[in-house]
């Protein structure tokens, strides 16, 4: 069994938003840490977070994932990939 990502916690506004953004989870206790289900979910976090510090906003790095459905950090499927999908589904239960 892999265990999630753990890190400190942090009280900065660019960390704490950084990490709504990609869905990581804050855990509290003793000593606070930000968690992460994965790697990926973790650079993911970096690399928004200095782009905050950096004095990029929210909304510009949210349009640059197109993320779908809120801060998931999830890019949103084309409507051909839907279709597809679809398809492929509908496909299976016959």
């Amino acid at each position: 069994m892999q265990l999630g990502i753990r890190i400190k916690a942090s009280e900065d506004y660019a960390d704490i938003q950084a990490l709504a953004f990609v869905g990581g989870e804050f855990k509290d206790g003793p000593y606070p840490k930000f968690t992460f289900s994965n790697g990926s979910q973790r650079r993911s976090y970096e690399e928004i977070r200095k782009r905050i510090k950096g004095g990029e906003s929210i909304e510009s790095i949210a349009r640059s994932y197109q993320v779908s459905g809120g801060i998931t950090g999830v890019p949103e499927k084309t409507s051909e990939a839907r279709e597809h999908g679809r398809s492929t589904a509908d496909k299976q239960q016959s």
